[in-house]
């Protein structure tokens, strides 16, 4: 199959791109991110590198020279890249900064040291690494104006420091080399990133009602036997309230099993919203029925929040013209609060979810 190449350039930009034969066509399905930035303000080195990763991009006498010239060697074989040059370090960094925002980073920047009259190297460097920290920066220069240990300390990682002049090969090769190790690191990462959301989710579904979006039975038995046992060491108080909604089975009746739906996600966040202390804690004990607890709360406590969730669902203004109660959604609050005299917290529990729930009526 034929080689394609194409070249695209503007004043102090260039890009190259070289797309693998058919016999090499395993290359580009390696790894996705062949992209490589070359930072110099010498365009005979430029062209040098644009030999070395796109050996077929350009041709000529002329660049023949230019290979001899600086000591480089390159392939005639194809390896997939794509190249893109620019001639100031504060340049180098306003392409970092676009490459990322589109979600096409760099893989790897070979950067000259000296580029005056701007910014050198070092400091282009810099401020990538603030941009982009998982490039890989490869100084390439005949200077010493850093040591190697001075690169690293700026740069803290993924940073390399090779001489001019270079072999193509090394070049290349060097470039397929940490293609390969970004692309691996980002594929693993990219895996992590999954099991670790996968593993949230799979906690949120085992803690949350799948309706309503606030806790779950199983989970607010589990926390509650924790205040219990915590006010019980400490000696002091645990409120806990159930609101049930008055009449929803006439609502779900009327309106419909989707209304109803609805309506219950609107009073769970709602009674999520209202119970707002770090510590205290909303979830859904059945049905049309919430439980909501209420650490460190005493008897006063305990009534103030059960009429603002009762005046507060009134002042919704739910429309329900069949309710026996107003013209519109009410809840029935009961509550209690007690200081635990027993750590047998199972025991307690239940005693104080049926104190509450008989309250209701």
């Amino acid at each position: 199959m034929k080689k394609n190449y194409t070249l695209t350039s503007s004043v102090g930009e260039h890009s190259f791109v070289s797309t693998a034969s058919e016999g090499s066509s395993s290359v580009q399905n390696e790894w996705s991110n062949n992209r490589i930035l070359v930072v110099d303000d010498e365009q005979k080195i430029v062209s040098a590198y644009s030999d070395i990763f796109c050996p077929e991009a350009v041709r000529g006498d002329k660049l023949k020279s230019l290979l001899k010239e600086f000591n480089i060697q390159a392939e005639e074989s194809v390896s997939s890249f794509q190249l893109d040059s620019v001639a100031s370090g504060m340049a180098a960094v306003e392409k970092v900064k676009r490459a990322v925002e589109l979600g096409k980073p760099y893989a790897v920047i070979f950067m000259d040291v000296r580029m005056p009259p701007g910014i050198d190297g070092v400091e282009a460097a810099e401020m990538i690494r603030q941009i982009d920290e998982d490039v890989y920066i490869i100084f390439v220069s005949a200077y010493s104006d850093y040591s190697a240990y001075e690169m690293q300390c700026k740069l803290e990682k993924n940073m390399l420091l090779i001489p001019k002049p270079f072999e193509g090969d090394s070049i290349r090769q060097m470039a397929y080399t940490l293609c390969m190790i970004w692309e691996r690191e980002h594929s693993l990462s990219d895996e992590h990133q999954r099991l670790k959301s996968h593993s949230k989710l799979m906690e949120h579904q085992a803690t949350h009602d799948g309706l309503t979006g606030v806790y779950n039975r199983h989970y607010l038995n589990t926390v509650l036997e924790v205040e219990l046992s915590r006010a019980y060491r400490e000696q002091t108080s645990v409120g806990v309230l159930m609101a049930d909604i008055d009449w929803f089975k006439r609502y779900n009746d009327h309106y419909g099993h989707l209304e109803g739906d609805r309506i219950l996600r609107k009073i769970a966040k709602y009674l999520a919203s209202t119970v707002n202390r770090a510590a205290d804690f909303v979830a859904r004990f059945g049905g049309e029925e919430f439980c909501i607890v209420l650490p460190n709360t005493d008897r006063a406590g305990v009534e103030e929040v059960a009429e603002r969730i009762r005046l507060g669902i009134e002042e919704l203004k739910i429309e329900f013209t069949q309710s026996d109660t107003a013209p519109w959604m009410t809840v029935s609050v009961g509550g209690t609060y007690c200081i635990p005299e027993s750590n047998e917290k199972e025991k307690v529990m239940e005693q104080v979810l049926s104190t509450a729930d008989r309250l209701l009526y």
